[in-house]
């Protein structure tokens, strides 16, 4: 059996979760007033998209305070009314449903993978596969594994509908072909609406054999990370930070969508841009491929260039929310210092102790993260609650 998650993979992953209150909604935020060049801005995004030339240094971009380096936010933003915002209760309402999602989540994080090769594959299965397509004897763009098995879920049609459900029936260890047309619209040329011979090699069927989640669970696993003890302090753990995921959804929203954007440094969408090609080239590493070869196979984009032109608009939504918190903090004079970093992470995995987390991240990127949670507590106490 395989453990799902490794201990870096885990300890990122827990600086991703303290950090997924600060900014996982930015990228739904619709910014109005913003009066920067776009033609600029995607000229400067797109070069040098070889992610495998990108060394992303965390800290690098940061004051020792967790201030954007060189970046003064209120010479590029025109803040709104940030004091008074109003907010209903209905904010801290929080779903059993949600919670559930949470506590599956961390499960899975601590799942093993056990290689079924003794039964065929059924429809709902997650199969590993390897595939090579052929249109008229030629390979085409984004039809092939490259000699790499991939896992998909069998009634999913990520790929092309119909692919998957041919694999039903099959066991470990086959070889097969499967005819499908390819869509009219399909981004290879010499693929578009023609008959694709894929031959298909069924390695095994994955079974994710997730913990039984109890007490004795939560102290072993969890507590490490979160500082839970018992199922009972993890449940209020995981409503405590969804409340603030709420909360901060909702302010964010409100700041970057009633302010003006005069200006959007390109320093802050350089090191977005980077931190999504880091995430996805971890993803890669994990299955022992390339950046481009895991953004052909798993998410139909060609390659980095193209993954850069489709996630402009998110990244710099991205980014002008990053700019939009600095301005508040310059504003309101807020200033991060080591306490706070103690304090937030005391809160969140019960530990003032970050060291390890500084050693990867360094402590300007951690400050940073810290600074905005701030200043989401500041327009948290200083809004019109109803």
């Amino acid at each position: 059996m395989k453990n799902h998650m490794s201990a870096e993979n885990l300890r990122r992953k827990v600086v991703r979760i303290l950090a997924i209150t600060l900014f996982i909604s930015v990228a739904a935020v619709f910014i109005t007033g913003c009066s920067f060049n776009i033609v600029e801005i995607f000229r400067g995004y797109t070069s040098g998209s070889d992610a495998s030339e990108i060394d992303l240094n965390y800290s690098g971009s940061f004051t020792a305070d967790g201030y954007w380096a060189g970046i003064k936010a209120l010479d590029h933003v025109h803040l709104c009314e940030y004091k008074g915002i109003s907010m209903s209760d209905d904010i801290y309402n929080i779903s059993d449903e949600a919670v559930v999602a949470e506590v599956n989540e961390l499960l899975y994080l601590f799942s093993d993978i056990v290689k079924v090769t003794d039964r065929e594959a059924m429809y709902g299965d997650m199969v590993n596969i390897e595939y090579t397509g052929r249109v008229d004897g030629l390979e085409f763009a984004g039809g092939s594994t490259g000699g790499v098995g991939i896992d998909i879920t069998i009634g999913s049609s990520v790929f092309l509908e119909g692919f998957d459900e041919q694999i039903i029936g099959r066991r470990p260890g086959q070889s097969f072909h499967i005819i499908l047309k390819m869509p009219d619209d399909y981004s290879d040329e010499i693929a578009k609406g023609k008959d694709a011979d894929f031959t298909v090699k069924l390695h095994y069927i994955v079974n994710i054999v997730t913990p039984e989640l109890s007490d004795d669970f939560v102290a072993k696993k969890l507590q490490p990370l979160f500082g839970w003890r018992n199922i009972s302090e993890m449940e209020s753990g995981i409503i405590r930070r969804l409340k603030s995921t709420a909360v901060t959804d909702y302010l964010q929203k409100y700041v970057v969508s009633n302010s003006v954007i005069t200006s959007l440094p390109p320093e802050i969408l350089e090191f977005q841009k980077k931190l999504m090609l880091d995430y996805y080239r971890e993803h890669a590493e994990y299955y022992k491929i390339t950046l481009d070869k895991y953004l052909e196979t798993y998410m139909h984009i060609s390659d980095t260039q193209e993954l850069l032109i489709k996630t402009l608009n998110d990244n710099t939504e991205i980014a002008s929310g990053y700019l939009v918190m600095q301005a508040v903090a310059e504003d309101a004079g807020i200033v991060c210092k080591d306490d706070d970093v103690a304090g937030y992470f005391l809160k969140n995995t019960g530990s003032r102790d970050y060291s390890e987390h500084a050693k990867t991240y360094g402590l300007p990127y951690l400050k940073f993260l810290v600074l905005n949670q701030m200043v989401i507590d500041h327009l948290e106490e200083n809004a019109a609650k109803q």
